[in-house]
């Protein structure tokens, strides 16, 4: 008896498990099916994304700057002050009320306001942003109508232009790449032919009508089969049955990808592209709110540890100071002694930095930082070798004791 009760609840389960995994295929790529992106939207292939700007993090999660609570309230205090100088580059930094404010400025304006939103913090950004605002406010000029995303699709069918001027000698080559694409497709079955066959369709559409997302539409495709890939091998290990038939469709998706990557890239064109162009085809069909925070993030204020925690720093005030999100990015887990090798001219912007943290406690009586200036300085003592001057502090804090 026991044994037909053990064979009744392991048929019960073996059926089970048989139809989750008739399930598996189509659950797995219609949920990617709704996170696709417009042509657009989508992020470069990983060899591309190395010639982009050091700040652009899109894979950051959001708030990483801002989860600063282990610190305490002091330097969260100092963070929320507008228009602190960054302790390295010195540069005038954002608080999250500016940042909120610009956003809040820029992302439906038009015309002469959006121009106005995009002057107001332009001279404090890095070479590229300065050069990408200046660019965007040609472009509202010439279309007074259009807000941010609108300027960014006008200037992405320039680019596209370009690109089909260089490429228009070698479109007769793509077609043989896109037709042994087409043949090597036929062999895959299930979801994994369906999908793939959409996503050919989509670049055969673009490289054989020449239009402005031919460009793109290689970096899409790559992406696209990629996602196929993983999931096929999601299925090999969930399904031992159909492991032959997950196995060819993984060998054909490997095949279709590497001779996708004979078609031309935006790495072809490094010297065609610079980093403006990486801006304009990263954020264009992006929403505006995005666009905007992606502008001026290289200038927000963020918390960063003088000792990295990596090297075993401390999550406290005296080991923290206020830095630009470029320069936090760029300092990475260095210690300061090595980021001031490394930027020499970066060596006097401590001093700078709590100078101004200082004027700031007088002139607001934050009595929560009057120790902060004393502590940053042993901080940088310690790990740079130079000594700050904060004389004017002590000053105060006599001053306050003899009152």
């Amino acid at each position: 008896m026991l044994n037909k009760v053990i064979y009744f609840i392991g048929k019960h389960m073996i059926n089970s498990i048989n139809q989750i995994n008739k399930s598996n295929s189509e659950f797995l790529y219609s949920n990617y099916n709704q996170r696709q992106f417009n042509v657009l939207n989508q992020d470069l292939s990983a060899p591309e994304q190395l010639k982009i700007s050091n700040f652009k993090k899109e894979i950051l999660p959001a708030g990483y700057f801002q989860s600063v609570a282990f610190v305490g309230s002091s330097i969260n205090l100092l963070k929320k002050q507008p228009d602190v100088h960054c302790m390295y580059c010195n540069v005038l930094m954002l608080s999250e009320n500016q940042q909120r404010d610009f956003i809040s400025e820029v992302k439906h304006a038009k015309g002469k306001a959006l121009i106005n939103g995009l002057n107001k913090y332009k001279e404090r950004l890095p070479k590229t942003e300065k050069k990408i605002c200046d660019l965007l406010i040609t472009t509202a000029e010439n279309h007074p109508n259009c807000e941010l995303n609108n300027l960014l699709e006008e200037l992405i069918k320039e680019k596209g232009n370009k690109f089909l001027q260089i490429e228009a000698p070698n479109f007769d080559k793509h077609k043989k790449i896109l037709d042994e694409i087409v043949k090597k497709a036929e062999h895959l079955t299930g979801q994994a032919k369906i999908q793939t066959d959409e996503s050919i369709k989509n670049l055969k559409n673009s490289f054989i009508q020449r239009d402005e997302h031919a460009l793109f539409a290689r970096e899409k495709f790559i992406q696209e089969i990629g996602k196929y890939i993983r999931i096929e091998k999601k299925l090999q290990k969930a399904n031992r049955k159909k492991q032959n038939t997950n196995r060819e469709n993984l060998n054909y998706l490997e095949t279709i990808k590497n001779k996708a990557l004979k078609l031309p890239s935006i790495g072809t064109y490094s010297n065609f592209l610079s980093n403006v162009d990486d801006f304009i085809i990263n954020y264009a069909g992006k929403s505006n709110k995005r666009i905007a925070q992606r502008l001026i993030r290289p200038i927000i204020s963020s918390i960063d540890h003088v000792k990295p925690r990596k090297l075993k720093g401390e999550d406290t005030a005296a080991n923290t100071g206020l830095a630009c999100v470029k320069c936090n990015m760029e300092k990475n887990y260095k210690t300061l002694f090595e980021f001031i090798k490394e930027k020499p001219q970066i060596v006097h912007n401590p001093q700078n930095f709590i100078d101004n943290v200082i004027e700031l406690i007088i002139n607001n009586k934050f009595k929560q930082l009057y120790s902060y200036p004393a502590e940053f300085r042993e901080t940088v003592k310690k790990e740079s070798g130079i000594t700050l001057n904060i004389s004017r502090m002590e000053e105060f804090l006599k001053t306050k004791q003899k009152s």
